[in-house]
């Protein structure tokens, strides 16, 4: 009985060691090696384990000098000669917050650190803007729930693949898409560009200064016949909300393009007769207003 009770206390604690093992070898590279201020690179960190221990990363380091766009990980078994274990992979995209030689610092996962690296970000081109992104609104001074009408356009002069977009935000504000993509060239500068246009409307809650954050694209690019990952970013856009009218004093507040109400009745209110019951319908239609703003106890006020 206390051979049985020794023999389970040493098969946990072999256990427990073995998850903490350190890896056997760690790799960090950077794909490409040579970029530009705005292109996104992929940190790749991988390591190889007995067992599929994958460490938290801590990536507070690395965020002073690049923003951290996307974090995935992944785990492959190894069969080796017999031998088993297993490969664990993360794969980071990163873009560069200012050009110059960058540290690439050392990151912390588990009790491991990553060796540091450097990494010349050289500026981007001065006047060779091929890929860039614009924000606007045609309704710079809403009302509060009021429908304002914004456009995020990205340009581009040199064959773009694999699109992200992320539309612009703000604490307070509903954004939702009001028509589909448009496509169309312009001309800029004396060059010529295509123009991938979205749509968006907005309703803000509150009244003041509202700030949108800048609206972002993610692209593939052929430069040259080379590849690369970029990201585009407009600039801020902010909106002066107004509240309602000071000389307006009903119960709901509703800025539509166009408001309608009717009634409707379950039965002919002509040939109704004592005793019969009826159904009576009550349809607000607001054009430019989401539905969750219409008010759903209108009857309740007068």
């Amino acid at each position: 009985m206390t051979f049985m009770r020794f023999g389970t206390i040493f098969c946990t604690s072999s256990l427990l060691l073995l998850l903490a093992m350190p890896a056997r070898a760690d790799r960090t590279y950077l794909q490409p090696e040579s970029i530009q201020l705005g292109d996104i690179a992929l940190l790749v960190i991988e390591y190889d384990n007995s067992l599929p221990s994958l460490f938290a990363l801590d990536t507070s380091l690395l965020e002073q000098d690049f923003e951290l766009l996307q974090k995935d990980s992944r785990i492959d078994r190894l069969d080796q000669k017999g031998s088993s274990g297993h490969r664990m992979q993360w794969r980071l995209q990163i873009t560069p917050r200012r050009s110059g030689r960058l540290k690439i610092p050392a990151i912390r996962y588990g009790e491991r650190w990553t060796s540091p690296r450097y990494v010349e970000v050289k500026p981007r081109p001065i006047g060779e803007q091929r890929v860039f992104v614009e924000l606007d609104s045609a309704t710079p001074n809403p009302y509060v729930g009021q429908q304002a009408q914004l456009s995020a356009r990205l340009y581009y002069n040199l064959p773009v693949d694999d699109r992200i977009a992320e539309k612009p935000y703000a604490k307070g504000l509903q954004v939702r898409r009001s028509a589909p993509e448009k496509n169309y060239s312009v001309e800029r500068a004396g060059r010529e560009f295509e123009v991938l246009e979205q749509a968006f409307a907005l309703f803000a809650s509150q009244a003041g200064p509202l700030e949108l954050s800048p609206a972002i694209y993610r692209v593939t690019i052929v430069d040259n016949e080379n590849k690369r990952r970029i990201i585009r970013r407009s600039d801020s856009l902010t909106l002066q909300v107004k509240p309602p009218p000071a000389s307006y004093s009903g119960n709901f507040w509703l800025p539509a393009i166009d408001l309608q109400l009717s009634q409707h009745w379950s039965h002919d209110e002509n040939q109704l007769q004592v005793g019969d019951s009826l159904d009576w319908s009550l349809n607000i239609i607001a054009q430019g207003l989401p539905a969750e703003s219409l008010p759903t106890d209108l009857l309740l006020h007068r």
